[in-house]
């Protein structure tokens, strides 16, 4: 079989974990983007680690509307050269009243649970 080395159907070939502990539902999306979102219904989620850096091709509103997380994390490089998260998403999030951790802004991070509630800790300074 043949690779398609296309960026963006790299990106759709990540994979997706949902994983669940206790009364807690994490959400890690990789490099998905929408079609990838939009392939299936999802369960709501207290944390999303959010696809695809946060770039206007993923987390769209109909996705949160059925995950509503929580907490969302975002992995980007500071001052990334596609200008990532889009302003779009992080607004986007912000109307869901989800709370946003970034690695450009916040380094590190760890999020740790007891199943009932969960704690992100930043645990390197910035870039």
């Amino acid at each position: 079989m043949a690779i398609d080395n296309k960026a963006k159907d790299l990106n759709n070939s990540s994979i997706v974990i949902q994983m669940n502990y206790l009364e807690q539902r994490y959400l890690f999306m990789g490099d998905s983007e929408k079609e990838v979102e939009n392939s299936r219904d999802w369960n709501k989620v207290n944390v999303l680690k959010v696809g695809h850096h946060g770039s206007n091709t993923s987390s769209t509103e109909r996705f949160l509307n059925q995950i509503r997380p929580e907490f969302a994390i975002i992995s980007v490089g500071l001052n990334n050269k596609y200008h990532h998260p889009s302003t779009e998403i992080l607004n986007r999030f912000k109307s869901f009243n989800t709370s946003i951790y970034r690695t450009d802004e916040n380094g590190s991070l760890l999020l740790e649970s007891d199943g009932k509630e969960n704690i992100i800790r930043k645990i390197k300074t910035k870039y």
